[in-house]
């Protein structure tokens, strides 16, 4: 009797961990002592597989936050340029333009989330039948040409400085121009007036890496 009373009274603190982990407490964890029988070594794994999902969890949540950081560049660009042509008293050109900047800067955002959708195809494995090869300095010039009018306007000299040699890669080009994208705009979002923005390529230890 004494033994069964034990064994319920576990089986209980059990049932109430998992309530509480029902009801949203997903640090909760089943009482599991040296796991020195079979409750306790059940109570193990499960915790195990508990840390596991709270831990992919986390990751979608910072991955939400990077949608956001990533989303809010192309989208205030939108609001800002069309605010401008409200502001120029509704002339034809000027809402051309602007018009016409807002779709570059809308298909930037879908980019990014066709992007990370990709992120994600690549570390289940099912992307990589679809890599090729890259020429990195193309892709860079590409990138600096794209971002060329931006730089001017912040007072920023941008330049691209190709190797001699055609550096090349085998990797998906959209997701490494999404990379090199983010950098050059970091870049010079955070350069003062007047400094220079460059775009390198180089090799360390096997890799190619961009400057």
């Amino acid at each position: 009797m004494v033994l069964s009373r034990r064994a319920l009274f576990r089986v209980k603190q059990m049932h109430e961990a998992i309530d509480l982990i029902m009801a949203g407490d997903i640090h909760e964890r089943l009482p599991a002592g040296k796991e020195r029988d079979d409750l306790e070594r059940l109570a193990g794994s499960v915790n195990r597989m508990l840390d596991r999902l709270e831990r992919l969890m986390d990751g979608m949540r910072e991955v939400g936050n990077d949608i956001a950081h990533d989303l809010r560049t192309p989208l205030s660009r939108v609001r800002a340029r069309l605010e401008r042509a409200l502001a120029s008293g509704g002339e034809r050109e000027a809402l051309e333009d602007a018009v016409s900047g807002a779709v570059d800067n809308l298909d930037q955002c879908l980019g990014i989330i066709t992007a990370l959708l990709r992120i994600a195809e690549l570390e289940s494995s099912r992307r990589r039948a679809g890599f090729e090869t890259v020429n990195l300095n193309d892709l860079g010039a590409d990138v600096v040409d794209l971002y060329e009018p931006i730089a001017e306007t912040e007072g920023v000299t941008l330049v691209m400085q190709p190797t001699a040699v055609p550096v090349c890669l085998d990797g998906d080009r959209h997701l490494l121009i999404e990379l090199l994208v983010n950098l050059v705009d970091n870049a010079i979002k955070f350069t003062p007036e007047g400094g220079q923005v460059a775009v390198s390529i180089g090799r360390q230890v096997g890799l190619c890496l961009w400057r």
